[in-house]
């Protein structure tokens, strides 16, 4: 059996990036660190607005 280890990164961690529109979004896990098979955000979207990346994906 194959050990991996674990990744906690916590609310608001990760390398943050913001946009001119006041989107951040948080890059929590990236295809490098996990064989590129997982890659991983949270995107925090001001009230009122919509989130450019759920728009696009749901066209």
């Amino acid at each position: 059996m194959t050990m991996s280890k674990g990744v906690v990164v916590p609310p608001g961690g990760g390398r943050r990036l913001e946009e001119a529109s006041g989107q951040v979004m948080s890059m929590k896990l990236f295809g490098r660190e996990t064989g590129q098979s997982v890659t991983l955000f949270e995107q925090t979207v001001p009230a009122g607005s919509k989130s450019r990346q759920l728009a696009a994906s749901a066209s």
